[in-house]
């Protein structure tokens, strides 16, 4: 009994040559193919963009810089449980 999953298919399907033994499968194949090209090529496009716009300084308060300082001198440990949560906060309000 097939399930609605084993309809979709994966990168490393396109190996067998089961998936060009009818137009179908062989025309579902390469629309696949060119969908995942068209993305990785959004993706580097982006990933290029984004390197050759260079690296965005933020600034930081003085308070918050002697947090970062206080904090690291007491504990490294704490100092990279924060920066971590930090960051993954920084994540969730940019998207």
């Amino acid at each position: 009994m097939k399930t609605e999953k084993s309809n979709f298919l994966k990168i490393g399907d396109i190996d067998n040559v089961v998936d060009l033994s009818t137009p179908k499968r062989a025309k579902r194949t390469v629309q696949f193919l060119k969908n995942t090209v068209a993305m990785q090529k959004q993706k580097i496009r982006s990933m290029i963009s984004r390197k050759l716009s260079g690296k965005t300084k933020m600034e930081y308060t003085p308070e918050l810089r002697t947090f970062a300082l206080t904090l690291q001198f007491y504990s490294a440990k704490a100092y990279e449980y924060v920066n971590v949560k930090v960051c993954d906060l920084e994540k969730i309000i940019t998207t």
